[in-house]
């Protein structure tokens, strides 16, 4: 699951330390019997340090790869605070972009399945 956390007209976005170095959302996988709603506030909390109560699901996806088919369920909140804390055995780095001005270099199913969803976000 991923996390798409938004302040004000800006969204939060990382790059791990694993990969290929695109741009994504901070996430990862449910623990086993947890919820994904749990598993999403743990992981971005975990990655990112924002506590966040209140997600609400937003857009999911197929993610095929090679061998392998995960869905992936996207999460939507709001952030109280611009400030974060990475983890930085998991994230290299973190930046506040504005959502009409996103990075190019963004994770391929990012880009296709949850830009346009980031794009169309309304602030508070």
């Amino acid at each position: 699951m991923k996390g798409i956390i938004f302040f004000g007209d800006t969204v939060l976005m990382i790059r791990n330390t694993y990969g290929k170095g695109h741009w994504t959302l901070p996430g990862g996988r449910a623990k086993w019997n947890e919820a994904l709603l749990d598993a999403v506030k743990r992981e971005v909390q975990e990655e990112t340090g924002i506590v966040i109560d209140q997600y609400h699901l937003v857009v999911t996806y197929k993610h095929v790869k090679e061998y392998k088919r995960d869905t992936v369920h996207c999460f939507a909140a709001d952030a109280g605070t611009d400030q974060f804390k990475i983890d930085p055995s998991e994230v290299k780095e973190a930046r506040w972009f504005p959502t009409q001005q996103l990075p190019d270099f963004i994770s391929p199913n990012i880009k296709k399945f949850v830009v346009p969803f980031i794009q169309s976000h309304e602030k508070n």
